[in-house]
């Protein structure tokens, strides 16, 4: 009547008997029941109890309560199999556990989706698999192992490798496992595919670099800015101040012929330094907008390197220094050809070489030499060496960027504004060519090369690479020019300059006094300025079109130095375009293609 009903129907209680009386005892863990009908886990000891003939007398049994043991146990159990259940289906988490030894013991459907093995071929396997080969050449697996003992966890985020090979950056846990007894059983470890946090992690630290460099790249930017605005106002005061003081001696009569004959070449000197550095300016400024055009057809490199050479001759021979130019390592002179614009080589040229005279003290030495390498398609390669102050080290690299210099500080030896190089590199990169400086330091001289691609198997003509090096010889005899100007020096100079080719000159300060002219005669040209006080200049040239169909050479000749302007002129227009300054023998040369 102990029994729970459903033990007493299926006859446990005769079975716990007859197991006393066959064995001495019988004892089980079961449900009982009591008086009030409640349940209650008891621990039972069945004995049967005999007389001293061992005739069998009866039974006593002993219970105990157990009923608090078995619902923890069974509340433990549960809660087991719930936390089993759930690391069974964490998909986003690999945790197994791990043999004291570092096999693994268990194995969950997130530990087959991080790491990419099935249980039934990863059981019993050490974990080291886990890990890139560098990570267990440098006995990672078996650090893990030993933290987690000795510390309880062991916390990293560190690579890992699936079973593909391919890596994965985790955030792992390893945890030991000991008995009650304190005895080391083994080792859970979770890890979490944390990839990409760390991806985005680095691009945000990448991006903190890059805005960190960018900040110091406008700081330069800006300190490079204002010491370029100062050395512009130096270098183009500088002349100036020797131009006006000459002026001021010549006209005061008190120079003698000598002394006026100087004072004549220094302030020639200085506007044609001005005039550089002017040009220089307009250069970067159309680099900088991507207008600078070059006028291609075929250059003699040759005939190039003589005439920038001849540009330069006096400056050489002023310092005494040693020069030499070789071609193909020999002094004669073969012809090699290039597709390019004439001027603007001649330009790179002439800097390299101004450069060099600038920077190699007296009695120096400066060599040009000219090679025909031969590689997969042949090249021209143009070395200028001299053996100069040098360029530093920490400076080579920025030797080719504009607005810097070396040395921009006030007490600064070389003038200059620090833009011929990055002009050489744009107009050599623009004639699909390199340029790369060397130098091994300060004092050991400097070398800058060239390679230009080659023309194959060309035949000079006899206009094939002409370049103007003498003034142009025009007759401009019973010639009427109209000049259009408001600047009463322009036009006073170009009427003296034409007139002394025999030209008979008009000059005009606005557009109103230039058609009063055209209305009672034609001229043969016009040269005229874009901006006037009450018109601009292609006013004047729809006047004529428009007004008497005037078909008549035209050349601008105007300081605004764009390509948006040259565009207007030629539209409007004008025959030629012409850009202030402008020598005497630019603009006999533009008269004369008319």
């Amino acid at each position: 009547m102990y029994f729970y009903i459903r033990r007493y129907r299926n006859g446990r209680p005769d079975k716990a008997l007859q197991i006393a009386i066959a064995e001495g005892q019988a004892q089980d863990d079961r449900w009982h029941v009591r008086k009030d009908g409640s349940l209650f886990w008891a621990n039972g000891v069945v004995t049967p109890l005999r007389d001293e003939a061992g005739c069998l007398r009866g039974f006593s049994k002993i219970l105990r309560d157990n009923t608090k043991a078995k619902q923890a146990q069974d509340a433990l159990q549960a809660s087991e199999a719930r936390f089993r259940s759930l690391i069974e289906n964490v998909k986003d988490y690999a945790i197994f556990m791990l043999d004291p030894e570092g096999r693994v013991a268990s194995w969950n459907i997130g530990s087959e989706i991080v790491l990419g093995y099935q249980e039934s071929e990863i059981l019993g396997q050490y974990f080291d698999r886990f890990f890139p080969p560098d990570s267990i050449a440098q006995g990672i697996p078996e650090q893990e192992l030993r933290t987690a003992a000795t510390e309880g966890r062991s916390h990293q985020e560190r690579w890992h490798l699936r079973k593909d090979g391919t890596r994965f950056w985790a955030s792992e846990v390893m945890t030991a496992l000991r008995d009650e007894t304190g005895q080391l059983r083994g080792f859970s470890k979770v890890m979490r595919d944390v990839t990409e946090r760390k991806r985005t992690e680095e691009e945000r630290a990448q991006l903190l670099v890059n805005e960190q460099a960018a900040r110091a790249e406008a700081e330069a930017a800006n300190r490079a800015k204002d010491e370029f605005l100062a050395i512009v106002s130096h270098e183009l005061r500088t002349p100036l101040t020797a131009i006006a003081g000459w002026v001021g001696m010549l006209q005061s009569g008190m120079l003698d012929e000598e002394r006026s004959e100087i004072a004549l070449e220094t302030i020639e000197r200085n506007a044609n330094l001005q005039a550089q550095l002017i040009e220089d300016l307009l250069d970067i400024s159309r680099i900088i907008r991507g207008e600078l055009r070059l006028e291609c057809a075929i250059v003699n490199l040759v005939d190039m390197i003589t005439a920038a050479v001849e540009i330069v001759q006096p400056r050489i021979d002023a310092k005494q220094l040693q020069f030499e130019v070789l071609i193909n390592s020999q002094p004669t002179l073969p012809e090699m050809f290039v597709w390019g614009d004439a001027e603007r080589l001649q330009q790179v040229m002439w800097n390299l070489l101004s450069n060099a005279v600038k920077f190699t003290p007296e009695g120096g030495r400066i060599a040009v030499r000219l090679e025909q390498i031969d590689e997969s398609e042949p090249f021209a390669q143009i070395r200028v060496i001299d053996t100069g102050i040098g360029i530093r080290a920490d400076f080579l690299p920025y030797v080719f960027d504009r607005f810097r210099q070396a040395d921009s500080t006030s007490t600064r030896s070389f003038s200059g504004l620090g833009l011929g190089l990055a002009i050489v590199r744009y107009l050599v990169e623009q004639h699909n060519g390199t340029v790369h400086a060397e130098s091994l330091g300060e004092g050991q001289g400097a070398t800058f090369n060239i390679r230009l691609p080659l023309i194959q198997n060309y035949e000079q003509s006899a206009s094939g690479s002409e370049l103007i090096r003498e003034q142009q010889t025009i007759d401009l005899t019973e010639r009427l020019i109209l000049v259009v100007d408001d600047d009463s020096d322009v036009r006073s100079w170009l009427s003296a300059m034409l007139q002394s080719y025999g030209a008979e000159v008009i000059a005009v300060d606005l557009v109103a006094a230039a058609i009063d002219i055209l209305e009672h005669t034609t001229p043969d040209l016009l040269i005229s300025d874009i901006a006037l006080p009450d018109q601009d200049g292609y006013a004047l040239m729809r006047y004529l079109k428009a007004r008497h169909n005037i078909q008549m050479p035209a050349i601008a000749l105007t300081a605004y130095a764009t390509k948006e302007t040259e565009d207007a002129a030629i539209s409007a227009g004008f025959t030629r375009y012409l850009v202030k300054p402008v020598t005497a023998n630019e603009l006999l040369n533009a008269i004369a293609a008319l």
